[in-house]
């Protein structure tokens, strides 16, 4: 506990004196990080999840939609990145 209180002193003192716009940078950033880095191993698994809300409805689908929903949940993986604006 003592060691995060720490941490905590430590990143305000990094931020101490910097203007508006660097510190809106840097919790960009820090979101970007804890989405891609820190929660990396657990999207795969959660995008698996997500798609097994649409479990009972795949089995009323035709052909076509199928092949529609099967590539629009491919295409879904393409704009998962684009959160980040430095």
């Amino acid at each position: 506990m003592i060691k995060d209180k720490e941490y905590e002193q430590q990143l305000l003192q990094e931020i101490k004196g910097l203007n508006q716009d660097d510190i809106e940078k840097i919790l960009r950033m820090i979101h970007f990080m804890k989405n891609e880095f820190f929660t990396a191993s657990n999207k795969e698994t959660a995008e698996k999840i997500n798609i097994l809300n649409y479990a009972g409805m795949l089995s009323d689908l035709t052909d076509e939609e199928t092949t529609v929903f099967t590539h629009i949940t491919n295409r879904r993986n393409l704009f998962g990145g684009r959160e980040l604006n430095l």
